[in-house]
């Protein structure tokens, strides 16, 4: 699957979805895709680019969608896959991404 496609899907699809309308720009990072709110400096979510493991995030897939931690990096867990869009309305709220309860 083509990622660079999925990933202007999900973002015309959060671009609709979101009450606010706001609109999203995509960075390429090393191991990552961060999608921010174009008008300020928040990152809205992470996508994962290739299957990579590290001892602090553990194993990720690519096209996981990571919630951020901070703005230059994601948390541990995946909220959704970016290859699957019936896991995007359980991954994302009307107003950001949902947070995991314990």
């Amino acid at each position: 699957m083509d990622i660079e496609l999925e990933m202007k899907n999900l973002v015309n699809w959060l671009t609709e979805y979101r009450p606010m309308q706001k609109s999203f720009i995509v960075h390429n990072m090393k191991r990552y895709y961060r999608i921010a709110c174009k008008d300020g400096n928040s990152a809205f979510c992470f996508v994962v680019k290739e299957d990579f493991e590290t001892k602090t995030l553990g194993k990720m897939k690519k096209g996981d969608l990571l919630c951020p931690a901070t703005w230059s990096n994601p948390t541990r867990h995946a909220r959704g896959l970016l290859f699957d869009k019936s896991t995007w309305n359980n991954a994302f709220t009307e107003y950001g991404m949902k947070m995991l309860r314990s």
